[in-house]
């Protein structure tokens, strides 16, 4: 390949490569008449040459169904209007927009026992679970940012009170799982969800559309929301967009390899996601954090991405394979959320299936690991679980 003139002409030369390898012999020139020459075939990119350069030229350029990720920023906008609302009550309700007593949250956000009134996932709000019954008792609202750390009889809430469960004998608000999606934990849990969707999201919108993005990101949510309610510790509020974020990035990743040939440092980037992944799924190890949702959310994105990431042909039998894929990933997305929902609502505990999935969220050797993950001590020494 000979020194490009201009940026245009060097795009042109490197995936000239890739649309015609066994005619480059050194020469810009020569690949570039064999292009030019190239009568279109059909109307299919292993036929066309045109048709096969413009999918590449358009891939580049980040160009795919639509300009701009209208869904992305609608759906961005709308966190950061629930997190100011969430601010606001917290302030109302428990006397700290953040907390600081009697720990500093370390998300920098409402105490727990809010997040639980507002609509995060908590699985005894959702659904009776021996280990943690909704008669069972929690500070009240307005004493969980106080100094103290026991409390009165007076002082504590049922967590039906805390749900705001009709009736307590019969816990039925499986809107958690797609309420939670839209809660965070706080200004760093928020910050940083954001980052991602205005940027990874957002390409991911862009490239595949609004429609096929709203089920992808919703399902990542949900999924991953799914997975937490069936193994996670019981007693310890979930929430946030994390599961639909680990759902782009692993779509990412399958649609990379489904253009593998077509694109430019692939396997670095390829490599660079899956570290960011694992390094985020390790840090989802430690209390606080809901690492299951972050792996479901990641199992959704890649078979999401079987199912809709776009792909570029270069014969029909790609084409047949490429559709092969999706079918088995329509297949397996069916199943994991049958299962896992099936699991949920019918087993008399969840974590039944998997006792030790727990543990990849949150590791034994720490203390908020332990047990159904809360507890609340009376002044009379009595421990409430």
């Amino acid at each position: 390949m000979g020194f490009a003139e201009n940026e245009e002409d060097e795009f042109r030369q490197l995936h000239n490569q890739y649309i015609y390898p066994e005619s480059s012999n050194g020469s810009a020139a020569s690949l570039t008449d064999t292009l030019t020459d190239s009568k279109p075939q059909g109307k299919h990119t292993w036929s066309n040459a045109e048709l096969l350069e413009q999918k590449i030229n358009n891939r580049a350029l980040g160009i795919g169904r639509q300009s701009y990720p209208y869904l992305t920023w609608f759906l961005s906008f709308g966190m950061v209007a629930v997190f100011i609302a969430e601010l606001i009550l917290a302030k109302e309700r428990t006397g700290q927009a953040i907390q600081t007593k009697p720990n500093v949250q370390p998300m920098i956000g409402p105490a727990p026992e809010f997040m639980i009134s507002f609509g995060a996932r908590f699985v005894p709000c959702m659904r009776s679970m021996p280990g943690l019954p909704t008669t069972n008792m929690i500070p009240c609202l307005k004493y969980t940012t106080t100094s103290q750390t026991t409390f009165t009889k007076d002082e504590l809430c049922t967590l039906s009170d805390i749900c705001g469960l009709s009736n307590p004998q019969s816990p039925d608000q499986s809107y958690r799982f797609v309420s939670a999606i839209f809660v965070h934990a706080g200004i760093v849990h928020v910050l940083f969800n954001l980052v991602v969707m205005l940027t990874l999201c957002s390409q991911i919108e862009k490239l595949i559309g609004s429609i096929p993005y709203a089920i992808v990101f919703v399902a990542g949510g949900i999924g991953g929301n799914l997975l937490g309610g069936n193994f996670g510790l019981i007693g310890q509020p979930a929430l946030g967009a994390s599961g639909s974020v680990y759902t782009c990035i692993s779509f990412e990743i399958v649609d990379l390899i489904y253009n593998w040939r077509y694109e430019m440092n692939v396997k670095t980037r390829v490599t660079m996601s899956i570290i960011f992944a694992i390094i985020g799924l390790a840090l989802g190890l430690l209390p606080g954090l809901d690492n299951l949702s972050h792996i479901g959310g990641f199992c959704v994105g890649i078979l999401g991405g079987m199912v809709f990431a776009p792909s570029i042909h270069h014969s029909k039998r790609h084409l047949m394979v490429n559709w092969v894929y999706r079918i088995i990933g329509v297949g397996l997305l069916v199943a994991y959320f049958l299962a896992l929902a099936l699991n949920f609502y019918r087993s008399d505990n969840p974590a039944d299936a998997c006792q030790w999935c727990r543990y990849l969220s949150c590791l034994p050797m720490f203390d908020a690991c332990k047990g159904v993950g809360i507890s609340t001590t009376t002044s009379d020494g009595t421990t409430a679980t």
